[in-house]
C-alpha cells in the first residue's frame, strides 16, 4: 500500500474500516495541514527533499538534517576514548613500575614482624628467668 491510502486509511480509521483488502486507489484530496513526522535523531532540518502536497513512497527520503553537531560529538567522543586509552596504559606502566618497590616493601613488613616476634619472644623469656 503506497503512502497516501495508507494516510487517507488513517486519517479516516474512526469512520472506516480499512484493512489489505481495501482497493489501493483513492478519488479526492486528503485535507491534512500537518502530517506527524518524527526522525530517529533531533537537529536542524538542512535541506527538505520533498514540496508540499507532492506524493511520497515508504523509505522516501523526506528531509536531511544538519549532520554538524552530531559529528562533532562524535569526533569529542572518539578523543574522549582515546584519552581514556592513554590513561589506562599509563596505569599499567605505574603499576608495573611500582610492582617491585610493593615486593620490596612486602618483604621489609614481613622482615619487622619477625623482629617484633623475635623481640617480643625474648621479653617473654627474660622475664620468666626474673622469676
Amino acid at each position: 500500500m503506497d503512502a497516501l491510502p495508507r494516510l487517507a486509511c488513517l486519517l479516516s480509521a474512526a469512520t472506516l474500516s480499512c484493512s489489505r483488502a481495501t482497493p489501493a486507489s483513492y478519488l479526492g484530496f486528503v485535507d491534512s495541514p500537518v502530517a506527524a513526522v518524527a526522525a530517529q535523531v533531533s537537529g536542524q532540518v538542512a535541506a527538505v527533499e520533498v514540496r508540499e502536497g507532492e506524493r511520497v513512497a515508504r523509505g522516501q527520503l523526506l528531509a536531511q538534517l544538519d549532520d554538524r553537531e552530531r559529528a562533532a560529538r562524535v569526533v569529542q567522543a572518539e578523543a574522549d576514548l582515546q584519552h581514556a586509552r592513554e590513561a589506562l596504559r599509563e596505569a599499567e606502566r605505574d603499576a608495573a613500575a611500582a610492582a617491585p618497590t610493593v615486593r620490596g616493601a612486602e618483604a621489609d613488613v614481613a622482615r619487622q614482624q619477625a623482629e617484633l616476634d623475635d623481640a617480643a619472644a625474648e621479653l617473654d623469656r627474660v622475664k620468666r628467668m626474673e622469676r
